[in-house]
């Protein structure tokens, strides 16, 4: 598998599966199986049929390392695979029918096992990962939060659940709207942050609090930015914010970079790459831990990596502004 990674407006074709100039370190490698469930491997679905019009693209929603083990949430075979050693060590069956779609997964303080669907509930399982403790119905006094209409299939929540993390005791989900809450009593959800975003094409901004405006500026100063997601802060109260910068086209093509920005305060304090998956986009492909580590799933129709990711200086990028 190869990726496109820009360096300023340069275009540089690399292999994924090689460190980048010492810009990520590889921290698991295991086969999967492409276009097929499978009892031994993660599966991945990619296919399109023009004369049936029918277009699937289906895999790992999201992923979660804990230590030197690897959850995976393999979502075409309703499961939760825990890998150490690139190899399986343990399965956890999560049939739609109960689990619905899991979207995120995280492993608390405890070393119980979390899961978010996206009809706002929580499964959480003890430490064994075996028997589940508590199945936790998120709710809210905000009505807008959980409005919701019919299709033919299934229900529809206008704002989705997307993350889950845990955060010093804390069980913290965040949604679509962009804001993060705590889960109090019965699942209660409590406002835990609120940013503001504003953005112009060439620049954008984060609200932070009142007083308190974090400006983000292209590296390029040809390009534009858009804010995809904050990811949120760490044990250290950096912040971080995952950024796409859209530039020129070369040769008919537009050159894009994607960049996981660090903010100690105001100040921009570092930079990483992240790769594009194009078979597929996971729910969560890329997450920061409390203590700041970056960390990102990649996949291939060979293989499933995942990386930690370094985060660099504008002058070892050598961005060219």
């Amino acid at each position: 598998m190869s990726c496109i990674i820009c360096i300023g407006l340069i275009a540089i074709n690399v292999s994924c599966a090689k460190n980048i100039n010492g810009d990520n370190e590889l921290l698991m490698d295991i086969p999967v199986a492409f276009n097929e469930k499978s009892d031994d491997k993660i599966s991945i679905m990619n296919y399109h049929d023009d004369i049936a019009h029918i277009s699937v693209e289906k895999g790992p929603e999201s992923f979660y390392v804990n230590g030197d083990e690897f959850y995976i949430v393999d979502s075409v075979n309703e499961r939760i695979v825990i890998i150490n050693g690139n190899r399986i060590i343990q399965i956890i069956e999560t049939p739609f029918k109960k689990f619905g779609r899991i979207v995120d997964i995280v492993v608390d303080d405890s070393y119980n096992l979390l899961t978010l669907n996206d009809t706002f509930k929580v499964f959480v399982f003890d430490s064994t990962k075996e028997n589940i403790i508590k199945e936790i119905n998120l709710k809210s006094e905000d009505k807008s939060i959980m409005e919701k209409g019919e299709s033919a299939d299934y229900t529809v929540y206008y704002c989705s659940p997307e993350k889950i993390y845990s955060n010093n005791g804390k069980t913290v989900v965040s949604l679509s709207n962009g804001e993060e809450y705590y889960v109090g009593e019965n699942g209660m959800l409590g406002l835990e942050t609120h940013y503001e975003v504003s953005q112009t094409g060439r620049t954008a901004a984060i609200k932070l609090s009142s007083n308190n405006v974090l400006d983000i500026l292209p590296l390029n100063e040809n390009a534009n930015i858009c804010i995809s997601t904050i990811i949120k802060k760490d044990n250290e109260d950096s912040i971080y914010i995952t950024c796409l910068e859209v530039g020129d086209f070369t040769n008919g093509v537009q050159t894009k970079e994607r960049t996981v920005r660090k903010y100690n305060g105001k100040d921009l304090a570092g930079i990483a790459r992240i790769f594009r998956n194009d078979l597929f986009s996971p729910n969560k492909s890329h997450y920061v831990s409390q203590k700041g580590n970056l960390y990102q799933m990649v996949f291939s129709k060979d293989s499933l990596k995942v990386y930690k990711i370094f985060f660099k200086d504008l002058e070892s990028l050598k961005v060219i502004n």
